[in-house]
């Protein structure tokens, strides 16, 4: 167990549980508008019936909350191999005790603030609240459970958690010490000097090994690095008194074979880099594909050549490949008209969507908005939530509200987030400062790491 594996954990667990957590609030809210619209009609709004129901659904919202941030806490630690030992399970209880104290002082403030409402209302889910467990036997519980789950048997190794960066497949041959040093060197090179990680082939005795650590790593590969090496020599028998040819690894051969389909047949282009040795003859595939191989004599020569060239794939991850899953958000901008207004003061209707750029559907995500409070037009915006900033406003929409279940790849959503902002003449001229703050946009969805998109306002501006 790392620091790193710890934080990622963590990270993880706060994105699936700002998604959770989000649709339990939305599903609470929307519960409590019924109660409310419900007792309104029958004449009961300021009543013990009503301060029943708002104290029971936020005891249902708190209990939930709590169950859903145990559960993305124990998922994530699992996900990351993080070993639930006494200090994460301390900090697995000093969580939820924290979510539970600041989740019941935020719902025991609401009642107050509500005229239809008030102080008695206030004794009643304060009463209730109270009843909702502190959670400290259950996350003990489900520890222990994560502890004592039953294991799948061990398999072959395959490329760490890393994976979900661009992949180089290494292909070198392993039957000497020097030939396996080399293609660590290799490997070691690739990932200092691109944003890729190196893939260097294990030998594999077993048909899973071969499927799981050598074809899928061809399959994830964008680059493609072999070297070859000479393995004895050869002859044709229909050319009995022919000379001999130096043959290379048959494993090279294949795996070079393999990249080709991938390249060529699938439609999937693959930068290639290929060492042979100046011994080996052309033969197979090799013969009838353009490899342009360099020839070296020996490995210094790779090493060398490879120093200089990799800098040309620094970037190749960044242009080939896209994340499986990768979400973003598009924010527009159209000029509207001032009701009744005059003069150079100008009106906008800010519009965001959501778009699938990446090669994995999704099935559920959430977009922040963060727009500068001062130029928001207009009030009673439903989907305006509290900022943890008060210079900002902050817009929030989850899929499920709209009832996007699946967002497929190259798809993009309809406007979510729509709201007016104004920029005044005086503004322009007193504090012009203003056009340079920023509007913020920003997906969450999964394990995906949130990703934001950001403009000025001078940008959304005619």
């Amino acid at each position: 167990m790392t620091p790193e594996a710890i934080t990622r954990a963590q990270q993880q667990a706060e994105r699936k549980y700002a998604i959770a957590a989000a649709k339990i609030i939305e599903s609470s809210e929307e519960r409590l508008a019924a109660d409310r619209n419900r007792q309104a009609a029958n004449g009961a709004l300021r009543s013990g019936g009503t301060w029943n129901l708002v104290a029971k659904n936020f005891a249902a919202r708190l209990e939930a909350l709590l169950q859903e941030r145990l559960g993305a806490l124990l998922d994530a630690y699992e996900l990351y191999g993080v070993p639930l030992d006494d200090e994460i399970e301390g900090s697995v209880i000093l969580d939820l005790s924290k979510l539970r104290e600041s989740e019941a002082e935020n719902l025991n403030k609401f009642a107050p603030a509500q005229p239809w409402l008030g102080q008695r209302a206030a004794i009643h889910i304060s009463e209730e609240l109270s009843r909702v467990s502190d959670f400290l036997n259950e996350a003990k519980s489900a520890i222990e459970e994560r502890r004592n789950k039953p294991r799948p048997s061990p398999s072959y190794p395959t490329v760490s958690a890393k994976m979900g960066q661009p992949l180089i497949f290494v292909s070198c041959g392993q039957s000497t010490p020097s030939e396996r040093e080399l293609g660590k060197a290799v490997a070691k090179l690739v990932e200092e000097k691109t944003t890729c990680i190196a893939y260097f082939a294990e030998n594999q005795t077993t048909l899973e090994g071969v499927t799981e650590n050598i074809l899928k790593r061809l399959n994830d590969a964008i680059a493609f690095i072999a070297i070859m090496h000479p393995r004895g020599d050869v002859t044709n028998p229909k050319e009995r008194d022919g000379p001999a040819r130096v043959r290379g690894s048959v494993w090279v051969e294949q795996e070079i074979a393999i990249a080709a389909f991938i390249s060529q047949a699938l439609g999937r282009p693959m930068r290639v880099r290929c060492y042979v040795h100046q011994n080996i003859g052309l033969e197979g595939l090799r013969d009838k594909v353009h490899l342009n191989p360099v020839r070296f004599h020996n490995d210094s020569e790779i090493l060398d050549d490879l120093n200089s060239f990799i800098p040309s794939w620094s970037d190749i991850g960044k242009r080939h490949r896209k994340e499986p899953l990768s979400l973003k958000a598009n924010i527009k901008h159209q000029r509207v008209a001032i009701p009744g207004g005059s003069g150079n003061d100008q009106r906008y209707m800010l519009q965001v969507n959501v778009e699938n750029d990446g090669e994995r559907e999704a099935t559920d995500f959430r977009l922040d908005v963060d727009f500068p409070s001062a130029l928001v037009d207009g009030s009673g915006y439903v989907i305006k939530v509290p900022s943890t900033d008060p210079r900002f406003a902050r817009f929030r929409i989850a899929s499920n509200a709209r009832g996007i279940e699946h967002l497929y790849p190259g798809d993009q959503t309809d406007d979510l987030v729509t709201f007016y902002y104004a920029i005044t003449e005086k503004m322009k001229r007193e504090s012009p400062e203003q056009l340079e703050e920023k509007v913020t946009a920003t997906v969450y969805s999964g394990n995906m790491r949130p990703r934001s998109t950001v403009k000025t306002i001078s940008e959304l501006t005619d």
